[in-house]
């Protein structure tokens, strides 16, 4: 569903469709006619996610009544309730104006004790703005409101040139050891005027292990019967290319599975022995005679 909250858009993926590969949206007038591109998010929305896209109106947009957010998510069209523009392009709102998101080979999904790195343009509507970014995980306890970076934003007006910022974050390795499963970076104003700030990452990245156990099948059993043993391969790879490191590395989140395991297949015949019978009967019946068996 797509809806619209002043120059905010919120795009909202159901969690049982499939995550959408981009997002588009468009400002569209009574008349169905496409005004203005709002953006193109090729990073997409994950199942069950939300994110939120801020945009500015053109001045050329005519103040007026009917109008729709219309967003896009690959073959799905969704429209907000419609809204009126009292007046576009007034005010001249400074917003966030372009993210970038990399971390382990430019995949969403980010490692503990990997290097995550944000690059962002930014304009305030008034000297003194201050942005501060932080870190934020789903595990009680954690120090899950970490300060990534403190921005002074210079770039004052409507009519400034935006601010290049970049800000490189790694993510803790205690928050892999704890279990976390996700982890958000979010844009807060603490001081100044800005129109609109987004939320950086709006759908949290799922956090993963740099390192995890690899581990192959049993083989057969080393004794036909009676115990035995049987073993299988454990090797510790990174997550990033797949190479072989230490155990060690491994077993900063989860012990080293075993390498060898006791089998039993069946119980082993007994050796070869003599087995006696019962003796026959005496060969006379008085005197010396002999019996069998």
């Amino acid at each position: 569903g797509g809806g619209s909250d002043g120059r905010r858009v919120v795009v909202v993926a159901d969690g049982a469709a499939a995550a959408a590969a981009s997002i588009r949206a468009s400002l569209v007038n009574a008349d169905g006619d496409v005004v203005q591109e709002l953006f193109n998010a090729t990073d997409g929305v994950a199942q069950g996610r939300a994110a939120a896209f801020w945009f500015e109106l053109s001045d050329s947009v005519a103040a007026g009544s009917g109008y729709v957010v219309r967003v896009a998510a690959d073959a799905i069209v969704a429209d907000s309730q419609p809204f009126e523009i009292a007046a576009a392009g007034a005010g001249g709102a400074a917003v966030l104006e372009f993210s970038s998101w990399t971390g382990a080979g430019d995949a969403p999904t980010m490692y503990a004790g990997s290097t995550v790195s944000l690059a962002m343009r930014v304009r305030a509507n008034a000297a003194g703005s201050i942005l501060v970014v932080q870190a934020a995980t789903d595990v009680a306890g954690l120090d899950d409101d970490e300060t990534v970076a403190v921005i002074a934003v210079d770039a004052v007006g409507s009519g400034a040139t935006a601010q290049d910022e970049t800000v490189a974050w790694t993510v803790p390795h205690a928050w892999g050891v704890a279990g976390a499963s996700e982890v958000r970076l979010t844009l807060s104003l603490v001081e100044g005027d800005m129109s609109d700030l987004r939320v950086v990452r709006p759908a949290a990245a799922p956090l993963a292990r740099p390192y995890a156990f690899s581990v192959g099948d049993w083989s057969e059993c080393s004794e036909e019967c009676g115990a035995g043993t049987q073993t299988r391969t454990v090797e510790c790879l990174a997550a990033v290319d797949g190479s072989a490191r230490a155990d060690r590395l491994c077993e900063l989140y989860v012990p080293t599975p075993p390498r060898s395991a006791p089998c039993f297949l069946k119980t082993c015949a007994l050796p070869a022995g003599f087995g006696a019978g019962l003796w026959g009967a005496c060969s006379r019946p008085c005197g010396g005679g002999t019996r069998t068996r």
